[in-house]
Formats: C-alpha cells, sequence, structure tokens
C-alpha cells in the first residue's frame, strides 16, 4: 500500500484536494515477540486496529486490562487487532504479557520512539490506536482504550460514516458567547480540552495562544473546553495568561458533556473536525498541531504522556 504521512492526509483534507488514496495505511511488517512475521497486506478485506503502547509507560499499564477487554469483545465481531510495544527489553515485554495472559498479537522492534512504524503512522504519545479499514485507509486515530471501546462500537453498530461524524456539541464561554458545531458548518474547527488544574495544560497554554492567530490565518477556527470547576480560578487564569481564544466552561470537570461525548479521558487534547463534520485527526500537544501547520511529522523522542 502506499505510504504517506498522516499529516499529509490531513492537510489535503483541510485545505487541498483530497484523492480518494490518499488515506492508505503506510505498509509495514514486522516480527511479533511470539517470533511470528506480521504484515499489513495479511489484513486485506479487514479492520484492523493497531494499538501502539510500552510497558515503561504508566499510562499503558492502566490502561492493558481495559484493552485486553476490547480485544476480546471486538475480536468476536470480526475486528482484528496488532499492537505494536515500543520496549526495547523484549524479555521484559514477555514477562509483562505472560503475568497479564495478553493472547493478542504483539509486533516487537526493540527501537522503542525510534521504531519506523511508529514514525510513519504519526504517533506521538502512548497508548495510541489507529483504526485502518477493510479498504486499507486510516479512518481513526486516538489515545487509550476507552474511546477505542467508543468507536468500534459505532463502527460495528453505525458503520464507518457514524464513526467518522463529530457528535453535536453547544456551551457557553466564560464571556458568555454561545458556540454550537453547526455554527462552524463548512469551516475547520479545532476543539481544545484542558484544565487549569492539569500541570501540561499550564505548560501548554502560552503555546497555543501563541497557536491561535495561525490556525486563524489557516482558516481553522478554535474553540477550547475547560475542565475546570472553578470559574473565578478559571477567569483570573485566563486574564493573568491574556488568553484571547473561547472557553467553554460548565463547571462539571470530567462530567463536562463534550469531554463525555467525544470520549476525551486525558489532558490536554485535541480534536480536529473536517468542514464537512468528520473527525479527522486528534492529539494532545502543541507539538502536534505546529508540526500540522507546517505540514511534516518527524519522528518523535518524547516518551510524555498527557494527565
Amino acid at each position: 500500500m502506499k505510504k504517506i504521512s498522516w499529516v499529509t492526509l490531513l492537510l489535503l483534507m483541510l485545505f487541498g484536494t483530497f484523492h480518494a488514496d490518499a488515506a492508505d495505511a503506510p505498509d509495514f511488517s514486522m516480527q511479533g515477540a511470539d517470533g511470528k512475521p506480521y504484515a499489513l497486506a495479511d489484513y486485506q478485506g479487514k479492520d484492523l486496529v493497531l494499538y501502539f503502547w510500552a510497558t515503561w509507560c504508566p499510562a499503558c499499564v492502566r490502561d492493558a486490562e481495559n484493552f485486553k477487554k476490547v480485544y476480546e469483545t471486538y475480536r468476536e465481531r470480526g475486528i482484528e487487532f496488532l499492537s505494536v510495544s515500543l520496549d526495547r527489553d523484549l524479555s521484559k515485554l514477555n514477562k509483562f504479557l505472560a503475568e497479564r495472559d495478553i493472547r493478542y498479537p504483539v509486533l516487537f522492534g526493540g527501537k522503542a520512539w525510534d521504531l519506523p512504524m511508529a514514525a510513519d503512522y504519526g504517533i506521538d504519545s502512548t497508548p495510541s490506536y489507529v483504526i485502518i479499514s477493510k479498504e486499507g485507509e486510516i479512518i481513526r486515530k486516538g489515545a487509550f482504550s476507552g474511546p477505542l471501546e467508543q468507536d468500534l462500537k459505532k463502527m460495528t453498530e453505525g458503520g464507518r460514516d457514524s464513526l467518522q461524524r463529530a457528535p453535536d456539541f453547544s456551551g457557553t464561554d466564560i464571556r458568555g458567547v454561545r458556540h454550537a458545531l453547526k455554527d462552524y458548518q463548512g469551516k475547520s474547527l479545532l476543539l481544545y480540552f484542558w484544565a487549569t488544574w492539569c500541570p501540561a495544560c499550564r505548560r501548554e497554554t502560552a503555546s497555543i495562544q501563541n497557536l491561535f492567530p495561525r490556525l486563524q490565518q489557516k482558516k481553522i477556527e478554535l474553540v477550547t473546553v475547560s475542565l475546570d470547576q472553578d470559574r473565578d480560578s478559571l477567569e483570573n487564569y485566563v486574564r493573568e495568561s491574556e488568553i484571547t481564544f473561547p472557553v467553554l466552561f460548565e463547571g462539571k470537570a470530567w462530567d463536562n458533556r463534550i469531554a463525555q461525548d467525544y470520549a476525551v479521558q486525558s489532558t490536554p487534547a485535541f480534536v480536529l473536525i473536517s468542514p464537512d463534520g468528520k473527525i479527522i485527526q486528534s492529539g494532545h500537544w502543541s507539538r502536534e498541531l505546529e508540526k500540522i501547520l507546517k505540514g511534516s511529522i518527524p519522528p518523535s523522542q518524547s516518551a510524555e504522556n498527557p494527565v
């Protein structure tokens, strides 16, 4: 299958002509921890989930048991699964697999973040997943098994269009302005989820503010969703940080309706929505958005994970 970077696909969808073959998943061929060979060609005509993780990643370890349940549930419904380990130590990996009674295939290259497959798929943090359709097209990227489970439920019950359709939302920002998905029909929209209690979000604030004018230049609208509970503290932070982008507020933390509808389980997080209302990218960091604007994704060297 034709190799193409995820950002190239994204830019084509946002700013240029989108060709039918532009979403082809990058080809791969790797050995598994079990010593068997695995290749993308083996899954032609089947829906496939790639799940990137590592035993040294605390979030991955916490996510392991639920991912195992997702695998067992949807494997029976015809979805194929391949997990991709970013470990370097095969013996440590095999010990973990044995202790957890993990039976799904685990690809192993022993190169951590230098693994070419991770770079080819634009993986910037772990755990991350990629859903590839039976036609060999990338139709969804995300993080953690919870959102993956919701995605697979949508896909198996409502088809591919249901999976890609952005959930409707509406909310009021701290300046009293109402925002809804329908307001951005025909426009590219970036939804950014954050909170002042999240250390990683606070580190990212200045970067997101700096990106705001550049996103506008690219005709990408930005709406952020705060998972704070204290409105006064949020407003003080917004004022002191000289934030000018919209900040929607409900005061419900993780019970925020929009965060739940978009299956957000960690912050910071973003979702990029196309002008026709489809989710075409998700991620966590401002550096990912920088690379989108620059049009290239170099291999990540960071093992940083969101909160």
